[in-house]
């Protein structure tokens, strides 16, 4: 796997949601964009996959189908947080969602720690809080063995 050095992307989530308010469930827009983002959600279903990307501005959605993405499989094993750059066409899928249905894509960076999704705590730390009584120290997080 090579990473890129840089990555022009000429599009944010947040734009993309403004931009095509107006796109009927199903409709495609003929248009192209090119988004880099944080992995959030990764789903697969048969021959195609859906991902949630954040960015800066906010949150859209990949639409990967088998036959249109390239290196479809080594897209659905990409893991959460990883750092991707997609191209392809703006659409609304039959559900509603906006979408970015993807043609071409690369990894710009890997994720080297799992994903905390949900909790406070991480697995491999835990910090002391009180929760009884307030504290005038710092709260204090330990690493676990």
């Amino acid at each position: 796997m090579t990473v890129p050095y840089s990555f022009a992307h000429n599009a944010f989530a947040a734009t993309l949601q403004s931009s095509y308010d107006h796109l009927a469930d199903g409709e495609e827009s003929g248009d192209s964009v090119t988004v880099a983002g944080r992995l959030m959600l990764l789903r697969r279903q048969g021959k195609l996959a859906f991902a949630t990307m954040r960015d800066s501005s906010g949150e859209i959605q990949l639409f990967a189908l088998e036959s249109v993405t390239s290196e479809f499989e080594e897209f659905t094993k990409l893991h959460l947080g990883d750092w991707v750059g997609v191209s392809g066409e703006v659409v609304r899928t039959k559900r509603g969602e906006l979408s970015v249905k993807v043609a071409t894509w690369v990894t710009l960076a890997t994720a080297q720690r799992n994903f905390v999704t949900s909790g406070p705590a991480s697995p491999t730390s835990t910090c002391a809080i009180a929760t009884a009584r307030p504290t005038s120290g710092p709260i204090r997080c330990r690493a676990r063995r």
